[in-house]
């Protein structure tokens, strides 16, 4: 199937060679996935690893399943426990605050590290609609407390301030792209740069 679908696929005029690439690397990811899920399974084994997570819950009050991400909103985290495997959507009217919302999740999970590592959590950002210069000033201006606005004119105190919170980013695994028009398979084209390295 893969091989008819790159043939066709290569045979068409004005076909881009990368995303063809791409997308046949992606249904091979795919393919191998569904290969490894290993179809119905019976609840017992779902049953016995919650449970275990009870028990350790039981002995340890503040035990967290390994995988849960903290967003640092903690209404929210008492809500929807944000797990690896899980692919959230925040959704909203226009000037709601999603953007900033987003941005703040992504710089506390990027200052956490999983069990047992040294290294933080790897955080990368598409936009599609504005720039990483933009989306940094954001993140500035929410973790300062300095407005936005403010930031090409600070006072002495402000500057501290901004100084502070830029020195605190510094260092993270944030990766941004503000790339417009991406397709998937460029978006995990770059996630996949990302993990290799």
């Amino acid at each position: 199937e893969l091989y008819f679908y790159a043939y066709k696929a290569l045979s068409e005029p004005n076909q881009n060679v990368n995303d063809v690439a791409f997308s046949i690397l992606n249904q091979t990811q795919d393919i191998l996935k569904e290969s490894q899920k290993g179809g119905l399974r019976k609840i017992d084994h779902a049953l016995q690893e919650v449970y275990m997570q009870c028990l350790e819950g039981f002995k340890n009050p503040n035990y967290q399943p390994p995988n849960i991400r903290k967003t640092g909103f903690t209404l929210f985290d008492e809500l929807v426990e944000i797990k690896e495997e899980d692919f959230v959507i925040i959704g909203a009217r226009p000037a709601m605050g999603k953007t900033a919302f987003v941005l703040n999740i992504a710089l506390n999970i990027a200052k956490q590290k999983p069990e047992n590592s040294k290294h933080n959590y790897v955080i990368a950002l598409f936009s599609l609609e504005m720039s990483n210069n933009s989306l940094v000033k954001r993140l500035v201006s929410n973790n300062s407390g300095v407005n936005r606005k403010k930031l090409n004119c600070l006072d002495n105190f402000e500057l501290s301030v901004v100084e502070k919170t830029i020195e605190e980013m510094q260092g993270l695994d944030f990766y941004l792209d503000d790339t417009s028009n991406i397709t998937p398979s460029y978006l995990r084209s770059e996630v996949s740069k990302l993990q290799k390295q």
